[in-house]
């Protein structure tokens, strides 16, 4: 979601999703989740094929960066913290495609595979 451009735009939907269950679904994410996702997302964009995340404007995208996380975080905790902090800038700065974030986050609690 900080280069939203490289990875594709399937990519942005998962990965905001996943922010979105986490943060207000408060869904413990496990690596198990993933494919999951995935597989909802491949049914998903099937019906939607014509939809899009707006991201961000490339000089108004998040201040934190990887870096700053290695650079600033002196033991596990404060890395913790300022992985935490990052991920919130991420998720706040795409704010104008929460309401898609949320219907595949609704979908996907209710998907049976």
């Amino acid at each position: 979601l900080q280069h939203p451009e490289i990875h594709g735009r399937w990519s942005n939907h998962f990965h905001l999703t996943r922010l979105h269950l986490i943060f207000n679904y408060e869904v413990p994410w496990t690596y198990e989740l993933s494919p999951k996702l995935s597989d909802y997302l491949n049914n998903y964009k099937a019906q939607k094929q014509n939809e899009y995340l707006t991201p961000p404007e490339l000089l108004k995208r998040v201040s934190i960066t990887t870096t700053n996380i290695l650079e600033a975080a002196t033991n596990e905790e404060e890395c913790k913290d300022w992985i935490q902090k990052w991920a919130w800038q991420v998720y706040e700065h795409w704010g104008d495609s929460h309401t898609i974030a949320n219907a595949v986050a609704k979908g996907l609690l209710n998907y049976d595979e």
